[in-house]
């Protein structure tokens, strides 16, 4: 009898088409198929897929080149908070150093939610760097935004 269970190579080649479908999404090449694939399709913002498919990267744990690049674009560029935050946290499962310059990036974003939850990400990473976290919380405690200078002021050296 032949074994239902697949092979290693299978399912390494369906590990493979879900991360390129999930890149593919994240870089805007095809947004017309849905992704995870469901039948019938459940309608999802592009936000939503943004988020899932950051998120699948990062349990994954591919950490080809195509993927990276695929996440550092949605933390950097994707107008949705979420997905920008979404991507941040599959790099840090991944590449905790690379995290840090992109949370870094973020406590610089023009939105304030992904300044104060950036700036939190950066300070209690496992391996957080916390010269850098300093430095950022005390650019922070002067941020516009009191919300963001709250969450800074949290975080005083005791």
């Amino acid at each position: 009898m032949v074994g239902v269970r697949k092979t290693e190579r299978e399912r390494m080649e369906s590990d493979e088409k879900q991360v390129r479908q999930a890149i593919e999404y994240l870089l805007g090449i095809d947004k017309t198929e849905h992704w995870p694939a469901t039948d019938p399709p459940i309608p999802m913002s592009p936000e939503d897929y943004g988020v899932v498919s950051a998120m699948s990267l990062g349990k994954m744990n591919v950490p080809t080149a195509e993927s990276m690049a695929a996440l550092i674009y949605g933390a950097i560029h994707f107008d949705d908070p979420y997905v920008k935050i979404a991507c941040s946290e599959a790099i840090s499962d991944i590449n905790l150093k690379l995290a840090k310059s992109i949370f870094y990036l973020q406590t610089m974003d023009t939105d304030s939610d992904v300044r104060e939850r950036a700036f939190e990400l950066l300070w209690n990473s496992d391996t957080a760097d916390l010269g850098l976290a300093r430095s950022v919380r005390d650019r922070l405690l002067h941020d516009p935004d009191e919300f963001v200078r709250s969450t800074a002021s949290r975080y005083i050296d005791p």
